[in-house]
């Protein structure tokens, strides 16, 4: 991807399609030629994996927060020369609000730029707030730096008023002896009608104190430590233009327990598909306009092949639950769904690096599963579910082995007893 172009230069939506025409291509083709079915929405496949997607890097969205980083670094330093610049030009960055009166005589860089700032309701604003120090550089009207909110837009009528509608905090107040207290300088007295605004005003601004021992300073409240990073302007992008994903809470679990899993990437990647009911089977093509000879799963040829029977209801599927758990010397019941299976599952063991072996195992079920199905297809394998769980054990003892730390057994133990490892 090119980090260092899309740091300095909005790109153009043709450049962003054609970048994620190869993102999507790569992801369900691969480096095989011909055409695929891409299964997922690409702004779910963007989403993070905590949130139902697989974190791929929505182009569009990084390059916005690539150049928000422009514009919170010249409101840390107003005075770098490229700062002064853009002040002296364009006017204040800070007054977001104001961005949108572009001179049509602008540089086409700062068109991009405004236009950056505009998306999603001024997204960087909404997460910016100012925080007083010595109140010399803060806009006590035009600046939010109380509750969130800029005074001239919660008091527009006695803003009409003020004395210097671009004063700062400084102006409208004194010290008196070691305490802070505030006036706020009007042109006229305010009418009787206007008094009760007046009052609103000063209870929100007491107990607020200038301090004058420090500067004021901006805050991005989207990160903990304050401070904006392109990481924490991403997310907060893809919330406030992308939206959130709505899924059950049982589904969430899910699926933040299942990328810690020390399964293969691309057998993690299949069950994710699987739990959102997006890959090839024969009931999910037929959907997508598919033709088929039949959609009758390929292991009793009985029922529909969807994806709860394929992995939970077909016999052979049933069966191969019933003898992994007679392996691993569990109890088991089996659930409606393979969200709440996954959840059951995996909290059989006493300890938690139990819950590691079983998610292990629960991924080598399905992906054994899926592939013994697609020897039957297009190899015209017969279904054996002896040579299933043998896979199982197989592909599980390799997984454990190579990518659970601490943890190196003989193959021939875990065949017959895995129940040790469980002690």
């Amino acid at each position: 991807m090119p980090i260092h172009f899309l740091s300095f230069f909005k790109a153009p939506n043709s450049v962003i399609k054609e970048i994620v025409a190869i993102q999507r291509d790569f992801l369900w083709r691969g480096v095989k030629d011909g055409s695929q079915i891409p299964w997922v929405k690409w702004e779910t496949v963007c989403k993070s994996k905590v949130e139902g997607g697989l974190g791929i890097k929505d182009v569009k969205l990084f390059n916005w927060a690539l150049l928000g980083k422009w514009v919170w670094r010249c409101m840390l330093s107003p005075g770098m020369l490229w700062a002064k610049v853009l002040h002296d030009r364009y006017g204040r960055i800070e007054s977001f609000s104001n961005c949108s009166n572009v001179d049509r005589r602008a540089s086409w860089w700062w068109k991009d730029i405004v236009g950056v700032l505009q998306q999603g309701n001024f997204w960087l604003d909404e997460k910016t707030e100012r925080c007083i120090g010595d109140g010399t550089m803060t806009r006590f009207w035009e600046d939010k730096w109380i509750g969130g909110v800029r005074l001239l837009d919660v008091f527009p009528r006695l803003y009409s008023f003020a004395l210097d509608p671009l004063s700062v905090v400084a102006d409208n107040g004194t010290w008196e002896g070691s305490t802070w207290v505030w006036h706020v300088n009007w042109r006229r007295e305010p009418f009787v009608h206007e008094g009760r605004s007046v009052n609103t005003l000063l209870d929100m601004l007491q107990g607020l104190q200038v301090i004058s021992s420090r500067q004021d300073y901006w805050r991005w409240i989207y990160d903990k430590d304050d401070v904006f990073s392109v990481k924490s302007a991403y997310l907060w992008l893809q919330r406030s233009v992308g939206g959130e994903l709505r899924y059950s809470l049982d589904f969430q679990l899910v699926i933040k327990s299942l990328w810690k899993c020390k399964a293969p990437i691309k057998c993690l990647v299949f069950c994710w598909q699987v739990l959102l009911n997006a890959f090839s089977c024969k009931s999910l093509l037929q959907v997508r306009g598919v033709e088929l000879d039949n959609n009758f799963c390929s292991f009793c040829s009985l029922f529909v092949d969807d994806p709860l029977h394929l992995f939970l209801m077909c016999p052979m599927a049933f069966n191969t639950w019933l003898v992994v758990a007679n392996w691993l010397e569990v109890a088991v019941v089996f659930p409606n769904s393979l969200i709440s299976l996954y959840l059951y599952w995996t909290n059989l063991g006493i300890y938690k690096k139990h819950s590691h072996f079983l998610q292990v195992v629960w991924v080598s079920v399905i992906w054994s599963l899926w592939l013994h199905r697609n020897v039957i297809i297009f190899q015209q394998g017969t279904t054996d579910c002896k040579e299933v769980l043998d896979n199982i054990k197989l592909r599980s003892w390799k997984w454990i082995n190579s990518s659970v730390p601490g943890y190196s057994f003989s193959y021939t133990s875990w065949y017959y007893n895995p129940s040790l490892y469980f002690s």
